[in-house]
């Protein structure tokens, strides 16, 4: 195949089956997604709306609760071509672990941080990566 040159970068054209495969890898890839996508809802924590180590430990943590959140993320978006589909009672359970996670207007410095978990109380090791995390809950 000839090289072609546009606006000073040369190029050699890809055949036409590298597009076909990358739709064979990227719908083969998006299956796998889901397959995460619907892991994660089944291993949400019934009692608080989000993540710990195991599956419906009973528990849940702001950390793990970032990551999971930060893998359905890119698992819906329509950025990347896969919009996977997340059930919506992982996106209304998320919205019980914001209300409960998220310390308290009330004039302390922490206002409106996020903590670590329920265990330690909303005004223990309030930071600024589980505080970002929490503003990622809000837009999934």
């Amino acid at each position: 195949m000839d090289w072609y040159c546009y606006d000073g970068y040369c190029r050699k054209p890809q055949p036409r089956y590298n597009r076909a495969l990358w739709n064979l890898l990227r719908d083969t890839y998006k299956d796998a997604l889901q397959d995460m996508v619907d892991y994660l809802a089944w291993g949400q924590d019934e009692n608080e709306g989000a993540w710990y180590y195991e599956p419906n430990e009973g528990y849940s943590d702001q950390s793990n609760s970032g990551y999971a959140v930060l893998g359905l993320e890119y698992a819906g978006a329509p950025l990347y071509g896969f919009e996977c589909t997340i059930p919506a009672f992982v996106k209304t359970e998320l919205n019980r672990w914001i209300g409960i996670i998220q310390n308290p207007v009330n004039g302390d410095e922490w206002d409106g941080g996020s903590a670590y978990n329920t265990d330690w109380g909303v005004d223990f090791w309030v930071n600024l990566l589980k505080t970002g995390n929490l503003l990622a809950r809000w837009r999934l």
